[in-house]
């Protein structure tokens, strides 16, 4: 079996002895990745195709790091899907294990006047925690923004055995991939009044899914992206 299928069959089995790092080396390396824009009302709005890496972090980008989140109170964001279950706000979270996202991708929107295609970038920090290894954390990469450097995005706390816990999420916005995944786990993140709820579904070894459902005044769309491990990655 896939050594990072053997690390999914090991949460979902609570496996005392599981690899402290399984979701660190389950993400880490490249994949390919393919993203749906769709509306609430049903219209689609565009696709997203390109590849996304999971890589290590450099030294100094560890220490900017350890002294943001010091500095943060974002460890008082639960995770929406835990209930009574583990406390984000108890994690300490170890830049030792955190990998850079870095997507590079090519998007395709309809418009009233025609098709557009443009290049899309985007860079996340995903942190890790050696003694928590179903937790989750998500940062923003913005280095030219000392406001947002680093500010936190989402942490799910546990992510949860989906075929065992049923529908993940509050029942209202569940996302049907995370269903049929081995593991998944919901947050929130309210950027000014716009509200992502965000899914994040392990199903194979070599496929996961993240999906954003977001609204707000003027935002009311979905973006589920699935991801496939590259060629680039064997």
């Amino acid at each position: 079996m896939d050594q990072r299928l053997t690390h999914l069959a090991c949460f979902a089995q609570k496996d005392s002895d599981v690899a402290t790092t399984g979701l660190y080396n389950f993400f880490i390396g490249s994949w390919d990745l393919e993203r749906t824009l769709v509306s609430h009302n049903g219209t689609p709005m565009g696709t997203v195709e390109g590849l996304a890496t999971f890589s290590p972090l450099t030294a100094a980008t560890m220490e900017a790091l350890q002294e943001r989140s010091a500095q943060s109170a974002s460890n008082q964001i639960l995770d929406i899907a835990q209930g009574a279950g583990a406390d984000a706000s108890a994690i300490k979270w170890n830049a030792e294990y955190c990998l850079l996202y870095h997507e590079e991708c090519k998007l395709t929107m309809t418009t009233e006047t025609g098709t557009i295609v443009a290049d899309a970038v985007r860079t996340y920090v995903y942190m890790f925690h050696p003694e928590h290894p179903r937790a989750l954390q998500v940062r923003f990469w913005e280095p030219s923004s000392e406001k947002e450097h680093l500010k936190h995005f989402y942490t799910i706390s546990s992510l949860q055995d989906s075929a065992r816990d049923g529908n993940i999420g509050d029942g209202n916005w569940s996302i049907a991939s995370a269903k049929a995944s081995v593991m998944a786990g919901c947050a929130e993140h309210l950027c000014i009044q716009d509200l992502y709820r965000v899914t994040v579904a392990l199903q194979t070894a070599s496929t996961f899914r993240i999906d954003y459902h977001i609204t707000g005044p003027r935002t009311n769309y979905d973006a589920n992206t699935t991801y496939r491990r590259s060629p680039l990655s064997a």
